[in-house]
């Protein structure tokens, strides 16, 4: 299978509905098959080309005089070149990236992955490169697209050895990669064993609820409230019954939390809680969402972690949150907004974000 993005030449002020205007270029806000648009005429009269298979891995396009670079597509004519170099590293197009600035006259060699990103957005060079999910601080990575399709285990992937353990047979749909479904009704949720005291932390989980949190009590992700004042982490229902936005915080005596936001039904989010030991951080897809509260405390822990259940009582549905989960993962470090951002990108078309 190809996919590519469809674009024009659109020099006028009037944007194209259903596409994103950068500079003259009026790009396809969604992937296409490669056969679908490519040449047709397309609104006004516009022609449409197919950008670069994005399949095949990272592109970068730049124009450059003949012979100031090398020609990987085996093509010696045209202004444009596309890099399609599949199965790359990071550092590959960090590498690419600098090479291709210091032909422009540009700030390079650049030291990460969100530098060189930075530089091709200020100059106007497209390209179709998206950075995996951060890794440094990992200690918890659960995702859905990982499931073998049957079982109790939701292997972790960080190397760490925390595999979750799904209660009550969740369902599990390989859309969207692959996600489970979780029923209030019939108390599913998954637990993963105490993962100790994480002073800093991140919790970042990608999920969409299916019935609303009125006069729930619940969360996310959490971990087990040892109901005295230990409660290391949660992204949930923390404020209730003042209201039930979902928001991310801890508790030690009292709740340090965040105001939180209200999610709409059916929607896929990517909600993500920061601590770095003086700020609690929140932040929906990939952007600071949520607010934020200053606190200086020390959270601890108070056992497994809990995954679309509430972080203490009973077994009842009001405890348990209804709707669909696919990635969560945990750090033992306050990601900065670039990281969650990156974190963002690395997931966001699988879920049509």
């Amino acid at each position: 299978m190809a996919t590519f993005r469809p674009f024009a030449y659109n020099p006028t002020a009037s944007p194209i509905t259903g596409t994103s205007q950068t500079g003259d270029l009026a790009i396809g806000v969604s992937s296409r098959d490669y056969y679908s648009f490519a040449n047709n005429p397309g609104p006004g009269g516009v022609k449409w080309f197919g950008g670069p298979d994005e399949d095949i891995g990272y592109v970068i396009a730049t124009p450059f005089p003949a012979g100031n670079m090398p020609t990987p597509d085996g093509l010696n004519n045209g202004t444009i070149r596309f890099y399609r170099t599949p199965s790359k590293t990071d550092q590959n197009f960090v590498n690419l990236t600098s090479y291709v600035s210091s032909k422009e006259g540009g700030t390079g060699p650049f030291a990460s992955v969100t530098e060189a990103i930075n530089w091709l957005d200020d100059n106007g060079i497209w390209y179709s490169y998206t950075q995996g999910p951060v890794t440094s601080g990992l200690i918890l990575s659960l995702d859905a697209a990982n499931y073998p399709g049957s079982g109790t285990s939701w292997i972790d992937t960080s190397g760490n050895g925390n595999t979750a353990t799904l209660i009550n047979t969740p369902t599990y749909s390989s859309s969207n990669g692959g996600y489970f479904q979780f029923d209030d009704a019939s108390l599913e949720y998954a637990t993963v064993p105490n993962l100790g005291n994480i002073t800093n932390w991140t919790v970042e989980c990608w999920f969409r609820l299916t019935t609303a949190l009125t006069s729930k009590v619940t969360a996310i992700v959490c971990n087990q409230f040892d109901l005295s004042t230990k409660l290391n982490f949660s992204i949930g229902t923390n404020n209730a019954p003042t209201n039930r936005n979902i928001a991310a915080g801890f508790y030690n005596g009292a709740w340090r939390t965040t105001a939180g936001f209200v999610p709409l039904l059916n929607t896929w989010y990517q909600v993500v809680g920061t601590y770095d030991g003086t700020t609690i951080r929140q932040y929906v897809n990939g952007v600071p969402n949520g607010g934020t509260l200053s606190y200086v405390g020390t959270p601890q822990s108070g056992g497994e972690i809990r995954i679309m259940r509430r972080w203490d009582d009973s077994l009842t549905s009001g405890n348990f949150a209804d709707g669909d989960l696919g990635i969560v993962r945990i750090y033992n470090t306050a990601l900065s907004a670039v990281d969650v951002s990156n974190n963002f990108e690395s997931a966001r078309n699988r879920y049509g974000l």
